[in-house]
């Protein structure tokens, strides 16, 4: 079944590891910019990513042909990416699936090690952002803090 939901269109898929696939590119500023790449630092990849110039003009990134992360902090997940969704006891609604894409496809980018020198700050900004796409896309406070501080709690084995 396809959804759109704050941006995102996706449709249900049976995998036995994924929930979602999105069924078009999804790029956000993600507002981490990351300034100590050099264009030496071999954990960085030549590319051209994002439509505004600014993106253009800073074309090393980190990542993998489905999510990937721009110096300058864009964050893109291309139409093909999977992911699980919300996970842990909740349940999949409409203000939670923009958030759960972009913490996995930042916890991704944990896993694969891209950011071995800045784990923690990376993991805390995806908390946030996830937090904050769920609040913007209708979550009660009360349930995206709840969601927030178990994420702090219990989910750091989830970006190793």
């Amino acid at each position: 079944m396809m959804n759109e939901h704050h941006g995102i269109r996706y449709h249900d898929i049976d995998h036995p590891h994924y929930k979602y696939e999105l069924d078009r590119q999804y790029s956000m500023h993600s507002g981490l910019s990351l300034p100590l790449i050099t264009d030496s630092d071999e954990h960085f990849r030549l590319g051209m990513l994002g439509t505004d110039l600014q993106d253009r003009l800073s074309i090393y990134f980190v990542g993998n042909r489905y999510v990937s992360l721009s110096r300058s902090g864009l964050l893109t997940l291309v139409e093909g990416y999977a992911w699980d969704g919300p996970s842990g006891p909740t349940f999949d609604t409409p203000s939670f699936m923009r958030g759960s894409l972009i913490h996995d496809g930042f916890y991704q980018l944990l896993r694969e090690g891209w950011f071995l020198d800045n784990h923690d700050l990376v993991r805390k900004v995806a908390d946030q952002l996830l937090y904050t796409a769920c609040r913007e896309d209708g979550m009660s406070w009360l349930r995206a803090k709840l969601v927030y501080f178990a994420l702090r709690a219990f989910a750091s084995g989830a970006a190793k």
